[in-house]
């Protein structure tokens, strides 16, 4: 047990030596690591499916409710997603539509809030110009999906009067309407709720921030795996087989290495994350908070990328070649997994392979981990792979004693 502690302790100070030698390389890894991910964040956020389009609206001078209810609808995050709003005379409108520099120009009547108010159907115009592009045809796709959305809500508080006409009611008919109204106005302008509910986001559960948060931390996890070749130098073989006539033989050596490793990358997690913390308040993007529930699952995830690390290395031949083998299936594992374009935006065989790939268990930990509740579910995957890697690194180290 001694020989095994100062094998431990030896090779600690040894990888610090490492360490400092190589802080500076660490820091340029940082820094262009966090400018490639804070450059495909900023991709991805002006990526759309298709280019918004201008809507000219043509409102009544005199009617300032049907313009502050229009002004309101366009300053919703949903709207402005998919157009702009210009406020144009119906002269204007025309041609500025003819002339292309307007997509789609929508005419609201005078009447239309007293229309709405005595539940009338509202007859507003809308010009498409001829030979419209994609966009303008996805818009109006959009448009007369969300009226057909309308007409099922007229209809069922239409449907409600005709029931108050002929029952007995603790409300009076007009009191019934408005609080329909209300609740489906509520309903529909609670945009961050319907977006939770129905729609299906390709970073999962995660905003775009955590996304990519993500993605860095384990990219410099990986990153830094290539440091660790020093501990499978050929040239220290005299070393280890003295080591294993005093009792320390090649599987107690490859726990030691792993377990080193894993400490390592500990402490690089720990630092990311603080740091992460530190930015998203300082910033106000408030995309991270502390938890120390997330130090210990680090270290689970350090111990993780420690196992495949040590396997890796133990298959090649040398320390050059292991490294070498590291940057590629790293390289492979980052592509494939969707750690940084989303995989659901990847080729499907992609995402076949991405979904057969350690990192992928780590990415889910570690969403879970940082942003969410760690489960046994999620820590499942995680664990398979560092028993069979485990498994298959003891088991070379033990072919090759």
């Amino acid at each position: 047990m001694k020989m095994l502690t100062n094998y431990f302790l030896l090779e600690g100070k040894r990888s610090f030596y490492v360490l400092k030698k190589s802080i500076m390389s660490l820091i340029c890894v940082l820094l262009a690591l966090g400018t490639m991910v804070t450059g495909m964040y900023f991709l991805m956020m002006q990526t759309t499916l298709f280019p918004k389009i201008d809507v000219g609206v043509v409102v009544s001078e005199e009617d300032t409710l049907v313009e502050m209810a229009t002004s309101y609808i366009s300053a919703m995050d949903s709207v402005e997603s998919v157009c702009n709003f210009h406020y144009v005379t119906y002269e204007k409108g025309e041609s500025m539509l003819s002339e292309g520099r307007l997509q789609v120009v929508v005419v609201l009547p005078a009447t239309l809030y007293d229309d709405l108010n005595n539940l009338e159907n509202v007859q507003a115009t809308i010009l498409l110009p001829e030979g419209e592009s994609i966009g303008t045809r996805m818009f109006g796709q959009l448009l007369f999906s969300g009226i057909g959305l309308l007409h099922v809500a007229e209809a069922g508080v239409k449907a409600s009067y005709d029931v108050s006409e002929g029952q007995s009611l603790k409300i009076e008919r007009y009191q019934l309407g408005n609080f329909l109204a209300i609740r489906y106005a509520a309903q529909a302008l609670d945009r961050m709720d319907t977006f939770e509910e129905m729609v299906i986001s390709p970073t999962g559960k995660m905003t775009m921030l955590q996304f990519y948060f993500l993605g860095l931390l384990l990219c410099v996890c990986l990153v830094y795996g290539l440091n660790f070749s020093y501990l499978f130098e050929k040239k220290q073989k005299a070393l280890q087989d003295k080591l294993c006539i005093e009792g320390v033989g090649k599987i107690r050596q490859a726990m030691v290495r792993i377990l080193l490793m894993a400490v390592y990358l500990f402490v690089l997690e720990c630092l990311v994350y603080m740091a992460g913390c530190m930015v998203s308040e300082a910033m106000a993007m408030y995309f991270l908070y502390f938890e120390w529930k997330a130090i210990p699952a680090m270290f689970l995830l350090a111990l993780a990328m420690s196992v495949h690390f040590h396997l890796i290395y133990t298959v090649a031949r040398d320390e050059k070649q292991g490294a070498l083998l590291l940057l590629v299936t790293g390289i492979l594992m980052v592509l494939c997994s969707g750690l940084i374009v989303p995989q659901a935006y990847l080729p499907e065989v992609a995402q076949v392979i991405g979904n057969f790939v350690p990192l992928y268990g780590w990415s889910l930990a570690g969403q879970e981990m940082l942003f969410g509740e760690l489960s046994w579910t999620i820590l499942q995957i995680p664990l398979v792979w560092m028993l069979v890697e485990l498994v298959i690194g003891v088991y070379v180290s033990w072919k090759n004693a």
